[in-house]
């Protein structure tokens, strides 16, 4: 993995004879942090879990594969799927590198620094490296569909040489994902990412945390739009585990392997 990945409100949508969108009144206690208990409200609680279950897929198919090839360039390592735009970049400690990951195009254009921010070889001897990062394309999980992925954002890798890499920065990402319980257009700002990776085979986050917000559009049959935010906290609790709490109330259990969220 890997958007964006905003904040859903303890009011009900409001019902409409007509089907026509609707749209949430302003944010409530738990959009300033609060700890507020689960909703109990049906229609709320379908929109929480499908949430839930489109992030936690989407760190898994794709987040997580920007984020594993972020720390292979930080070692020199041209990640599996991937070439150099021009020959020699990680040996300079300047370049770009792109190719297919996860079924996504990505592009990861690279500079290795010193402490002094001086460019100097992408070997491993670095204190860190700036990364822009872009994927693009479709993708799928178990239960669910990704399409038009468009993703973008500024990222680190520091503590590189000490070796305990930690991946950080800020990106946005949007994408349209379809779930048998409805189809929901979202767009999520990263407002912060800090995961630490083994330095020999990034595979899972070892720990770490991740901040972002959702602005989503949700169509279900039988109901109406909902147009609606979501804030997002992710915790690494594990080898292969973290709690994603959205809204400072729903509480999930995410299997970083798989992207399966279990409520609470």
């Amino acid at each position: 993995m890997r958007a964006s990945l905003a904040c859903l409100l303890a009011l009900a949508a409001c019902s409409s004879d007509s089907g026509n969108s609707t749209t949430e009144p302003p944010p409530t206690g738990s959009d300033t942090g609060s700890n507020n208990p689960p909703t109990t409200d049906p229609t709320m609680r379908q929109d929480y879990d499908d949430v839930a279950s489109i992030v936690s897929s989407n760190l898994n198919v794709a987040e997580l594969a920007a984020m594993q090839a972020s720390i292979n360039i930080s070692y020199g390592r041209l990640p599996t799927g991937m070439v150099e735009d021009v020959a020699g970049g990680l040996a300079s400690g300047t370049g770009s590198v792109s190719g297919t990951l996860a079924g996504l195009a990505y592009s990861f254009a690279f500079e290795c620094h010193d402490v002094a921010h001086n460019a100097v070889p992408c070997n491993g001897a670095e204190d860190h490296v700036r990364l822009v990062v872009k994927y693009t394309g479709a993708a799928s999980a178990a239960t669910m569909s990704m399409d038009g992925v468009n993703e973008k954002g500024v990222f680190y890798v520091r503590y590189v040489n000490v070796p305990k890499p930690m991946y950080g920065g800020t990106g946005s990402t949007s994408f349209t994902s379809t779930l048998s319980s409805g189809v929901y257009t979202i767009s999520y700002t990263e407002a912060s990412a800090h995961l630490q990776f083994d330095p020999t085979t990034p595979a899972l986050p070892a720990a770490g945390t991740d901040d972002f917000t959702l602005t989503i559009h949700r169509t279900r049959d039988g109901a109406p739009d909902r147009d609606f935010n979501v804030s997002a906290h992710l915790e690494v609790s594990g080898p292969d585990a973290a709690t994603l709490t959205l809204d400072g109330s729903e509480v999930y259990n995410v299997t970083l392997s798989t992207g399966v969220a279990v409520h609470q």
